[in-house]
Parts: structure tokens; C-alpha cells; sequence
């Protein structure tokens, strides 16, 4: 058996904070023009439901202590600009890529997908700049749609894409979602339910969709 430590690269570190603090459930990821559900290769073209109306935007710190707000966007939470949250001193960052130092705090957009043929849900997240535009693109166009009375649910398929980078980067590598088709909205609220941990850092119940998520602060 070998004694080597395990490495957890920020990815696995992502996956392991949803699923011990908010109860996000399974994660899909895209990675370098691929999906992963978990560590599990999603092929492109596997088709989905979104349910944009539950998106949320995660202000994410791994700390130690890990540290989360979440925001649910259709109820009007907005996260605070990056100033609000502290950790300023970059002198007391972590080391990042290239020798720079790393923002200890990470935005991420959440999206709950339903897989069309077996109807399992997962949430897609993203904290890359081109993954939160194609995330906020999709929202927008369903929240037009809804106000139009059209039909709002996406049915999309997994694709992927490129776009300019800065001077000198290239081609980046973007996820994209290609709409096949449209649902009626049924009403029902599928919101991605965080998990509040109380004092003793239990588990305790779900909160229903409609209360206030308390770990959301107002930011003045």
C-alpha cells in the first residue's frame, strides 16, 4: 500500500465543500472542452432540463475554515463585489499559478440539471469567466421567454466551444449549451437546497425555498 499523501487539486477541493456544506448533490464540471460528473466523463451531446429560475452565485472561501454565501438570484440576493468579503492583503494569499498570488475567495455560478433520460438531477458549476457568461446567457434568455408567456424550461445538449482570450492566451475554451427543445414551466420551484449546519456543526433540516438563506449576508 503506499504512503504518499493524496493530492486534491482545486477541483476535487470544489466538489468536496458543495457537497459537506451546502448539499448541492452531484456536480458537473467542464474541464479543458470536457464534462465530468464527479470524476465521470459526461459525453457531449447528453441532453438536459435546466432550471434556470433556480439559479444561485456562491461566494466560495476554503479557508481553513471553509467559509460560503450563497445567493439566489431569482429572489433577488446579490452577492457582494469581491471588496466586501475581506482577505484584501495579498501578501497573505496563497501561492497561485505563474508564482502569483491567489484570491483566497472563489465566485461560482450553480445550475440544477436534470438528466432527460433517466430524470436524476445534478448541478452544473462553473467559476471560469466564459462558463458564468454561458450560464448567464442561458438564464437570461429563459427569464424573457417566461416574461413572454413562452415556454421557459430548456432542453439542451452538451457542447463546447472557444473564444478570444486576452493578447497572448488564444482560443479559450468555453462550455456551451446548444437548445434542442423547450418545456412548460410546471411552477415547481427546483431549487438547489442548501444545507444549514448548526452550532455543533450538525446537519440540520433543509430550509424550504421561500425562507431566507442564512448564511446570504446583507453587505454594506
Amino acid at each position: 500500500m503506499s504512503n504518499l499523501p493524496i493530492v486534491h487539486t482545486e477541483e476535487d477541493n470544489i466538489i468536496e465543500a458543495a457537497r459537506e456544506n451546502a448539499g448541492f448533490g452531484p456536480i458537473l464540471t467542464y474541464v479543458k472542452g470536457e464534462y465530468f460528473l464527479e470524476k465521470k466523463m459526461v459525453d457531449l451531446g447528453t441532453q438536459f432540463k435546466v432550471y434556470t429560475k433556480a439559479w444561485v452565485q456562491v461566494w466560495i472561501n476554503f479557508g481553513p475554515p471553509v467559509q460560503q454565501f450563497i445567493y439566489q438570484i431569482a429572489k433577488g440576493q446579490k452577492p457582494p463585489e469581491r471588496e466586501k468579503l475581506g482577505d484584501l492583503d495579498k501578501t497573505k494569499w496563497a501561492t497561485g499559478l505563474n508564482n502569483d498570488p491567489k484570491d483566497p475567495w472563489v465566485k461560482q455560478f450553480l445550475l440544477p440539471f436534470e438528466f432527460v433520460d433517466t430524470g436524476d438531477r445534478v448541478t452544473f458549476r462553473t467559476s471560469s469567466g466564459g462558463g458564468k457568461r454561458t450560464v448567464a446567457d442561458l438564464c437570461s434568455l429563459c427569464a424573457f421567454r417566461s416574461k413572454r408567456g413562452d415556454p421557459s424550461i430548456p432542453i439542451i445538449k452538451l457542447a463546447s466551444t472557444t473564444f478570444s482570450g486576452r493578447q497572448g492566451v488564444g482560443k479559450v475554451q468555453k462550455p456551451q449549451f446548444d437548445i434542442v427543445g423547450w418545456d412548460e414551466d410546471d411552477g415547481v420551484y427546483r431549487a438547489i437546497d442548501p444545507e444549514i449546519i448548526d452550532g455543533d456543526g450538525r446537519a440540520a433540516a433543509q430550509v424550504p425555498i421561500d425562507d431566507e438563506i442564512p448564511f446570504a449576508p446583507e453587505w454594506r
